[in-house]
C-alpha cells in the first residue's frame, strides 16, 4: 500500500531493520516507522512539534506485524492520523 500523504519506503527495507521517520505539516506532525528485532513487529510513533523524537511527548504508539497486512495497516494508520492532524 502506498501512503496518499508520505513517501514511505516499502515493507522489505523495514524487514532489512532499518528505521524510518519524517515530518508534515511544516515538521508540525512527525513520526517514525520502527522495526523492533526482538518482537519482528513494525512500531507507528507519531510526536507533534518541532523537538526531536527522545525530547517528545509521543501522542501514538501502535505495533503491526511485519507482514504485508500489518505493512498496510500501519501506513494507512499514519494518513488517518495525518489527515486528523491537518483537520485541525
Amino acid at each position: 500500500m502506498r501512503s496518499k500523504c508520505f513517501d514511505i519506503p516499502e515493507k522489505y527495507y523495514f524487514e532489512a531493520k532499518n528505521v524510518f521517520s519524517g515530518s508534515g505539516n511544516r515538521g508540525d506532525f512527525n513520526f517514525r516507522l520502527d522495526p523492533v528485532k526482538e518482537s519482528g513487529k513494525l512500531n507507528l510513533i507519531i510526536w507533534y512539534g518541532k523537538l526531536a523524537y527522545d525530547l517528545s511527548e509521543i501522542v501514538f504508539d501502535e505495533s503491526y506485524e511485519m507482514s504485508a497486512e500489518g505493512y498496510d495497516q500501519a501506513v494507512s494508520r499514519l494518513d488517518e492520523e495525518f489527515e486528523k492532524y491537518s483537520a485541525n
